[in-house]
């Protein structure tokens, strides 16, 4: 088993679900920046957008589809708005986050000062999954869980050795136990 500190986030998990313990020991500790480097606020936000039914190398992916249809680079809200309707349809949201920034209902600074449910609220055009992945990603939030996410999903009925697939209600009792650090949990799952 591996070693963590004794008071740290990993002992709180490990010392409230011994399924995570397990994890944890076989592969912690874990780093969380894990794999999505979103830069800014704006960046994080259209990452979560594009490829937001996906907090994994699929997400990613998404982003770098969109940036490659304007030229390797993150267009600007204004650029999106007037971009051509088939690259808007194959990002759905993009157009409507473009509009809102552009016009200013959404404004990114303060975001960070926000906390979770105030942070999803003033991001109503985007899904629970998109706004987990900006909740992750881009604010660091130590207590977001994935829970529509279905690799998370997958990896909670394997490890827990469940007979069906849980459904987002279920990961979320199940998750009660890992507060205050569900979303080191989820890396945990995730890299199960």
């Amino acid at each position: 088993m591996a070693a963590y500190p004794a008071n740290g986030p990993d002992a709180h998990l490990a010392a409230a679900d011994p399924v995570l313990a397990e994890l944890i020991g076989r592969h912690g500790p874990i780093d969380e920046a894990l794999d999505l480097e979103t830069g800014d606020l704006y960046d994080g936000l259209l990452l979560a957008t594009a490829g937001g039914r996906f907090l994994t190398h699929r997400g990613r992916a998404a982003l770098v589809g969109l940036r490659a249809r304007f030229g390797g680079r993150t267009p600007n809200p204004a650029e999106l708005l007037t971009a051509d309707p088939d690259v808007l349809r194959l990002f759905p949201g993009i157009g409507s986050l473009a509009g809102r920034l552009a016009s200013g209902r959404l404004r990114l600074d303060g975001l960070r000062e926000l906390d979770d449910a105030q942070v999803r609220a003033a991001l109503p055009t985007i899904a629970e999954p998109a706004a987990d992945v900006f909740l992750i990603y881009s604010l660091r939030r130590p207590d977001v869980l994935a829970r529509t996410d279905l690799d998370l999903r997958k990896a909670v009925r394997r490890v827990y050795r469940l007979p069906v697939l849980p459904n987002p209600a279920r990961v979320t009792t199940m998750a009660e136990r890992w507060r205050p650090y569900r979303t080191r949990a989820c890396f945990y799952l995730w890299q199960s």
